[in-house]
Parts: C-alpha cells; structure tokens; sequence
C-alpha cells in the first residue's frame, strides 16, 4: 500500500500539509481536532479509501489520535 500512498503523495502531498498545518494551528475545539479531520476524510475516502486517506493526512503532518477518532465515525 506505502506505493500506492506514495503516489497519490506526490499529487496533493504539500496541500495536505498546508492544511494540515492551519488545523494544528486552530484552536482545539474537539479532541485532538478529530472534528476537522471528518470533512477531509470524507471527501479523500470517496476517492481513496480510508486507509489510504488516514496515511496521507498522517504523512502530512496531522495529529494520529485525531484522525483514527475521526476514522472510527465511518
């Protein structure tokens, strides 16, 4: 899977990390932001499925306890 993650990297690697970088920036509103992880994730889902998903907004730079709470809403 690290290929195919690697691939879709390449594509939207450094917007991810920018958005990445203004949700670690906000203010805490939900545990460990899982609430502005959901909308990412769901959108991503839809086009890469949500393993893929979860490893490219890790990657990015987005914080792991977050996004597995937010994962757990599928």
């Amino acid at each position: 899977m690290s290929n195919i993650v690697d691939k879709y990297w390449e594509i939207i690697g450094k917007d991810l990390t920018l958005l990445m970088s203004e949700i670690n920036d906000s203010p805490l509103t939900t545990r460990n932001h899982y609430g502005r992880y959901i909308s990412i994730l769901t959108d991503l889902k839809e086009q890469v499925g949500l393993g893929i998903a979860k490893d490219l907004l890790i990657r990015a730079g987005g914080n792991k306890a977050g996004i597995e709470d937010a994962s757990r809403i599928f």
